[in-house]
Formats: C-alpha cells, sequence, structure tokens
C-alpha cells in the first residue's frame, strides 16, 4: 500500500468536482426550472467545494500496489514441482511461467489436470494465476474447472477467455472506497431516475423527486453488491 498523495488527489478530485458539478447543473436547471448562468454558477461552485473537500480527504487515501508476480513464480514453481511427471510430461519449470500480470499454469500434458488446479488456487490470494486450457480436452476440462471455481472462491474474481480462465486478488471493499463509487455512481443515476419517470407524468415534481430516490437506491445496490 501506498500514499495516493497531494497531486493525485487534487487532479482526482478536479474531475470529480467537474462531472458532480455537471450532474448537479443538469438538475439545477431542468428541475428548478432556473436559467443556464445560474446552472453554469452551480456547476463551478460544486467544482470549488467539491476539489476543496475532497483533496485532503483523497490524499489520505492509501491504494493497493499490485505485487509483481515474478516475486512468486520460484515459489510456486518450487511448490508445484510435486506434480512433475517427466520429461515430454507436465513439468513445473515448464508449465508454471510469468504472464505478465498474472503466472500462468499450462495444463496440457497433465494426466490430472485439477490436482493442479486445487493446488494452485491456494496461492490466488497473493497474484493472478491463470490455468490454460489450451491442446487439452478443454470442453470438458473448462466445465470441470469452473464447477470447481464456483464453489471454492467468489464468482466475482473468475475471469473466463477462449483458452484460460484467470482467478484474480480478492476484491477489498473499504468505506473510502465506497464512498467514492458513490461519488461516481449516485448523482448519474438519481438524474437517469427522474429523467425516466418524468416520462409517466412530466412535469411533476414529486414524481422527478420518486426519481431521484429510485435511481439513488439503484446506485446504492449497486455498490454495496459489488465484488460479492
Amino acid at each position: 500500500m501506498e500514499r495516493v498523495g497531494w497531486k493525485r488527489s487534487f487532479s482526482a478530485s478536479l474531475v470529480l468536482g467537474v462531472y458532480m458539478g455537471f450532474m448537479i447543473s443538469i438538475l439545477f436547471f431542468w428541475m428548478a426550472n432556473q436559467s443556464l448562468r445560474s446552472a453554469g454558477k452551480a456547476w463551478i461552485s460544486t467544482i470549488i467545494i467539491g476539489t476543496i473537500v475532497l483533496t485532503p480527504i483523497l490524499a489520505r487515501r492509501e491504494r493497493r500496489v499490485l505485487a509483481n508476480p515474478m516475486d512468486f513464480l520460484p515459489l510456486i514453481q518450487d511448490s508445484m514441482k510435486q506434480f512433475d511427471e517427466g520429461v515430454n510430461r507436465w513439468r513445473a519449470l515448464s508449465h508454471v511461467r510469468n504472464a505478465g500480470t498474472s503466472i500462468s499454469i499450462k495444463l496440457r500434458n497433465s494426466q490430472n489436470p485439477m490436482k493442479l488446479v486445487e493446488h494452485g488456487l491456494q496461492f490466488t490470494d497473493q497474484c493472478q494465476i491463470k490455468f490454460n486450457t489450451r491442446d487439452t480436452n478443454e470442453a470438458a476440462l473448462r466445465a470441470h474447472i469452473l464447477r470447481y471455481l464456483h464453489n471454492s472462491i467468489n464468482t466475482s474474481r473468475i475471469v473466463k477467455k477462449s483458452h484460460s480462465i484467470t482467478v484474480r486478488l480478492p476484491h477489498e471493499m473499504d468505506k473510502k472506497s465506497v464512498m467514492m463509487q458513490a461519488i461516481i455512481f449516485l448523482p448519474m443515476l438519481s438524474i437517469l431516475g427522474a429523467f425516466a419517470f418524468d416520462e409517466f407524468a412530466p412535469g411533476n415534481i414529486y414524481v422527478r423527486i420518486g426519481g431521484i430516490i429510485a435511481g439513488l437506491f439503484l446506485g446504492i445496490m449497486i455498490i454495496t453488491n459489488r465484488g460479492r
């Protein structure tokens, strides 16, 4: 973990201020029937206030620094040598390799690929693990792997591609993360809700407010269920 710092936090606060100000100015202009000048003032005020308030908050945040998979490669290779099957068969040194942002475990040439999956899964709290299914009995093996992973870990961590299945690091959600997601999602969804409800009773302020509440509720549902 490392501090975000004042420079990054100021830039992020400015962008968020512009975004929130735009959303608020739309509501201000549309719901309160104010002039464009008033909406513009609301936008600029939101940018200034948002930047002043959010910059010190974001500066104290710590961002997660992803570990370099190469740091874990020797450990994983050494741990998986117990599954070596000899020349021209599965071997840890040749089938467990660095794949950029993850460690790739190739399942081809193995007589018991599920043992590799089960053992490799224990390292997914430290780095991303990619199970490469190319050149295997792919359809049956992928179905078996996915069934095992769905019973073992959170399904949101599983990324499926044509010839591989990747298990991502666990998603960590804290109060600061929830706050940032609320700033991003709630204004947009509240406006969309107001617009949508207005279609049923155009010009009715109470219906618009109901749309805003519905949008906020939807946003809260999205934020609190993310990563589950």
